[in-house]
């Protein structure tokens, strides 16, 4: 059976969890984790002081390192006894689980986190980029180094899962566990069992999953301030201190992340994540559908693509993919988890907290048609840097190129 030690050091010790998430003391802060989070956003803070000529050379960073250190994992983990089978474990294919909506959710989330559409990040971010930036080409370098990457770090994961199988004498598929479970109680027990070399290879994991975790967190970040200076722009306030906007975000990202380093915390990032994270990307992702597809136009936009890379000439697929598939694809998605969410209450959490969760996915969504009824009043040639049409963006990409330094457009593909 599983050594329940690694697991209490883990509740008890480093997140002082308490019994229940309706226990009296849940919402009492946990310092270690308030202190946590405060370098975490201190590190954030630090890469976006310049705006996006900071952000983009930091993400250089935190990029490619993740690369190296799963590299050097894979070398390390994939000769240990028990690898081969969690590799086949992997890579079995059971073709019943396709007619699961979990599998379909934890697919549709996958992307969601890991690419961000329905987030606005690329389009807050490619907004920077010069009119003549190739972004077919990067959209098809990110999309599939994106899915390789997951890929091959599956053989790094499993390849320990396997080990850990082994050395405990059961199955794979017990250990094989999505969640906080996996990355800090199995993982990081497997770790310290690999002898020389064991606290290396732990640093070099958690400092993976760091790296991950902030890679993300400051393009998300970055979109949310992007999405300010815009707004600040419209209202020709241009007499905002560059760090203004990088602090006041980074504080409101810790006062918002304090929550969840309280003792309650990992209850508290449960609901939310299968709540919020998972519906309001879902419903964000079919109006953009609909609005690209049908309000803009898809052909519309197809032949924006066009014009800014005249040697490109996209098929119809793109076009019939942004109308019909993609925007009734996530809709189905959608639906069948609201239906499945119906069926009985998530975790068998206490109401209150299901509650919690659904406001959760309430309060980002009413942003959408608050901004739809109250729209900013724009003059004429606020109206005319702004539009999207790509003949008439030439006023606001040459505003957003000046912005930049010189060598500084290129590095925001990085993003």
């Amino acid at each position: 059976m599983h050594d329940p030690r690694p697991q209490a050091f883990f509740r008890n010790d480093v997140l002082n969890q308490t019994p229940t998430i309706d226990s009296d003391d849940s919402l009492n802060l946990h310092w270690p984790l308030v202190l946590g989070l405060f370098f975490t956003v201190l590190f954030e803070f630090l890469a976006m002081v310049k705006g996006i000529a900071s952000s983009g050379k930091v993400v250089y960073f935190t990029v490619t390192m993740p690369f190296i250190c799963v590299f050097v994992l894979f070398w390390r983990v994939i000769f240990l006894d028990g690898a081969g089978e969690g590799i086949n474990f992997y890579l079995h294919t059971d073709l019943a689980k396709l007619g699961e909506i979990e599998v379909w959710s934890a697919a549709a989330g996958q992307i969601l986190f890991s690419l961000s559409p329905a987030m606005g990040t690329a389009v807050a971010l490619s907004s920077y980029n010069r009119k003549d930036t190739d972004v077919h080409m990067i959209t098809m370098a990110v999309a599939s180094l994106n899915s390789l990457f997951s890929f091959f770090g599956g053989f790094v994961i499993f390849s320990v899962i396997g080990y850990m199988a082994q050395a405990q004498c059961v199955e794979v598929e017990t250990l094989a566990k999505s969640g906080t479970g996996l990355a800090f109680i199995v993982y990081a027990e497997a770790l310290t069992l690999l002898g020389a070399g064991s606290h290396f290879f732990s640093f070099v994991f958690f400092m993976t999953l760091f790296l991950l975790g902030v890679d993300s967190s400051i393009a998300w970040i970055e979109t949310l301030n992007t999405c300010i200076l815009d707004e600040l722009r419209k209202r020709d306030i241009k007499d905002t201190h560059p760090t203004a906007i990088p602090a006041a975000s980074t504080f409101l990202i810790f006062l918002l992340g304090l929550p969840f380093a309280t003792r309650g915390g990992l209850y508290y990032l449960d609901v939310f994540d299968h709540f919020s994270c998972t519906y309001v990307l879902l419903v964000v992702a079919v109006l953009e559908g609909v609005l690209i597809g049908w309000v803009y136009g898809a052909d519309r936009l197809v032949g924006d693509i066009e014009r800014m890379l005249p040697e490109l000439k996209l098929s119809a697929f793109w076009a019939l993919n942004w109308k019909y598939i993609n925007p009734l694809l996530v809709t189905i998605l959608l639906v069948m988890g609201l239906a499945k969410e119906a069926e009985k209450p998530y975790e068998g959490y206490p109401t209150g907290f299901q509650a919690m969760g659904w406001l959760a996915v309430a309060m980002p969504l009413v942003v959408i048609p608050l901004a739809a009824f109250f729209p900013v009043e724009q003059s004429a040639e606020q109206q005319e840097k702004i539009t999207v049409h790509f003949e008439d963006n030439k006023a606001a990409a040459a505003v957003r190129e000046s912005e930049l330094a010189p060598d500084s457009a290129d590095k925001v593909i990085a993003l």
